[in-house]
């Protein structure tokens, strides 16, 4: 809204923190204005409310004067689209807002304990493999251990690439890729993880919650993606990790229902791009992410659906005995042969689904290799 007040109106229309004068999170800002003056607030407002107005005007033209292409579901101008289809659905997301959903706050407090002492497990393992005291989310101090020569205490890694102050990058790409071969790697990989989890999500997630409801109030933001999809927001419920999704329940005396859509844009890409392959497996009903690794390591198509399998089990079932029950057609010695290649069938699956969607929405060899945790000839070869 500023931005645009700017570029249209020739207003400028100061931020939340330079009117107010406070500064916390923006999904705190309505509890802080509790406390404002009511002469700033109104003034605010009013702004927001004005600035609102001016620019509905000025769009309601371009709406109306723009004519959409022949194929898009029926509607001629920008304008049919927008009260067509975005408004309703703005009010659709609104009432998503309003309702919330509920959190089970035992559970995730359930999960803190258990965390917490897995975290001092990993710190000491990540202390014992750099040999040193280190605080794994110091990129200073594990660029001395990764890249300091042997002699001097380090592990003598090549880095693969640098910061805009010169020094080697130790983010998670960097990690990520020496991981396979580097123990302390991968045990820093597994302390940060937990670490944005119990803040994120066990302690988050319970902070955000409205007393009395357990529920979360999230903002569904319309048109906050370059792909078209939605996102949200104070606080983010998208890419929830497996375990924290437990966490989420229906409310007394209703029901919870999970739907998804079966890979949508691979399916679109495979029809637009007539590629035959793709279009069999999907007629056929395979998993395409898992059809594409197949492909790459030139192995079983059911191998790596039946390593994904694996890795979704709970804990508490035994990976062999699930399997010869679940996929009767593999003996026992095949299964544990799958079991122990598990963790590159389910990467090689992770990579097949990245590369899907990168080629989708233009994603380079660079931005590829940075997500893999590999090298940008790698990354140009598997696309």
């Amino acid at each position: 809204l500023k931005q645009q007040a700017r570029d249209y109106l020739n207003i400028n229309m100061r931020s939340f923190k330079d009117t107010f004068d406070i500064r916390v999170k923006a999904s705190d800002e309505g509890r802080a204005l509790l406390a404002a003056d009511i002469d700033l607030v109104a003034g605010y407002a009013t702004l927001d409310a004005y600035a609102t107005w001016h620019l509905s005007e000025i769009h309601q033209d371009t709406l109306r004067n723009t004519r959409l292409p022949d194929n898009l579901m029926g509607y001629q101008w920008l304008s049919d689209y927008f009260w067509g289809l975005e408004a309703p659905f703005t009010k659709t997301l609104w009432r998503m807002e309003r309702r919330g959903v509920c959190i089970d706050a035992d559970y995730l407090e359930s999960l803190e304990l258990p965390m917490k002492e897995r975290k001092d497990d990993l710190l000491k393992e990540i202390m014992l493999l750099a040999q040193r005291p280190i605080n794994p989310n110091s990129p200073a101090q594990l660029k001395d251990v990764l890249f300091s020569p042997r002699d001097q205490g380090g592990l003598g890694l090549k880095p693969i690439k640098y910061t805009a102050s010169g020094s080697p990058s130790t983010d998670e790409p960097t990690l990520k890729h020496f991981a396979h071969s580097v123990p302390l790697c991968e045990a820093i990989l597994e302390y940060r993880k937990l670490t944005k989890i119990l803040s994120t999500y066990v302690n988050g997630l319970r902070n955000a919650a409205v007393p009395g409801t357990n529920k979360i109030h999230t903002r569904f933001n319309q048109a906050g993606t370059v792909t078209g999809r939605l996102s949200s927001s104070a606080p983010n419920l998208q890419n929830i990790p497996a375990i924290i999704r437990k966490g989420f329940i229906a409310s007394a005396h209703e029901d919870m229902i999970v739907a998804d859509y079966s890979q949508m844009e691979m399916c679109v890409m495979s029809h637009m791009s007539g590629d035959r392959a793709m279009i069999d497996a999907i007629t056929e009903g395979l998993d395409l992410h898992s059809f594409t690794a197949s492909k790459m390591l030139g192995v079983e198509y059911e191998h790596v659906l039946i390593a994904k399998w694996m890795k979704d089990l709970p804990d508490e079932y035994c990976e062999i005995e699930q399997g010869v029950e679940h996929w009767p057609e593999y003996d026992a010695e095949t299964l544990m042969d799958i079991s122990g290649r598990m963790k590159d069938l389910v990467a090689a699956r992770s990579a097949a689904k990245a590369i899907g969607f990168g080629l989708m929405y233009g994603r380079g060899p660079g931005a590829l290799a940075q997500e893999l945790g590999i090298s940008r000839k790698e990354a140009k070869e598997l696309i």
